[in-house]
């Protein structure tokens, strides 16, 4: 099986749900929902090559000499499979049998992860389990973005929504991080950035880019994005914190999505200090945790 491994991410909230669906609405296309395709991997090379992950421990009453001549060796378990080349294999199987069900030919198909923050995973291990696997990067306004996290933040405080309860500046410091990962990768070869507003506005041809990108024909289902989601009004206070660190990004948000990247390659990190809105948030995380007791 010589699958295509693609990677579907960005900072939360940015639309990566609504671009897996659009993605998924392609014949030759499956991509999982936030399965954690590194989190999967990792189990896997653990279970399978132990004895590269035991934390080898030494015997009481060993000295140092001894246990440098390497006296511990015999309490190390090491009756594990011989490492084969790659779990690639394995993981491809698991992936095809869950994803593509009874298809004849599964060789044809591009397979992976819709995972937003999988700018945090180990990639170096990631390639060298998959290969080369290409990455779609989805970048929205900051606005909206942050607007979007205090929405379900609130949400998660009344007890109706698991977001992770955190402060206005940490949501926009998640921005930051994705935003600056983007820029180390923006020169690669495997790696599509996208903004969500191009998307929306203009599905026909970032369903061109994403099909030239993957070297597929393009049989992507536009009506997907044309169905609208209702917007939630900006709360002032957090428009003037995210115009008060990202004003000139926000001022040049019209541009190509690579040209601002030309103009802002590295944004520096918000200060996070024990305000009031962080303290509240504090709070409301260690009442959620009592509760669930």
């Amino acid at each position: 099986m010589n699958n295509l491994w693609l990677i579907l991410g960005g900072c939360p909230r940015s639309g990566t749900t609504l671009l897996n669906f659009f993605l998924n609405s392609h014949p030759f296309i499956r991509l999982s929902n936030e399965q954690d395709l590194y989190r999967t991997a990792k189990i896997i090379d653990t279970c399978f090559y132990r004895e590269e992950h035991i934390n080898k421990r030494t015997p009481r009453g060993l000295s140092k000499k001894e246990e440098s001549v390497g006296a511990y060796e015999d309490e190390v378990d090491v009756s594990t499979i011989k490492r084969a080349k790659s779990i690639s294999p394995t993981l491809t199987a698991m992936y095809t049998s869950s994803l593509l069900g009874d298809q004849e030919d599964l060789s044809k198909f591009i397979i992976g992860d819709k995972y937003p923050k999988y700018y945090t995973w180990d990639l170096d291990f990631v390639s060298s389990v998959l290969g080369v696997p290409k990455f779609i990067h989805v970048t929205r306004n900051p606005y909206d973005v942050i607007n979007s996290c205090i929405h379900r933040r609130d949400m998660a405080i009344s007890g109706n929504d698991w977001w992770p309860i955190r402060s206005s500046s940490e949501y926009l410091n998640d921005w930051i991080d994705a935003w600056n990962f983007s820029s180390e990768k923006n020169l690669s070869d495997d790696f599509l950035h996208i903004k969500y507003e191009d998307f929306i506005e203009n599905p026909s041809a970032v369903s061109q880019k994403l099909a030239s990108f993957l070297d597929i024909e393009n049989r992507f289902d536009i009506s997907i994005v044309n169905v609208r989601r209702p917007e939630v009004a900006r709360e002032s206070q957090y428009k003037k914190l995210i115009e008060a660190h990202l004003a000139e990004e926000i001022l040049c948000w019209d541009m190509d999505v690579y040209e601002l990247q030309k103009k802002f390659p590295v944004i520096k990190r918000a200060h996070v200090g024990l305000d009031a809105e962080r303290l509240s948030c504090l709070y409301q995380r260690k009442k959620k945790q009592w509760r669930s007791r």
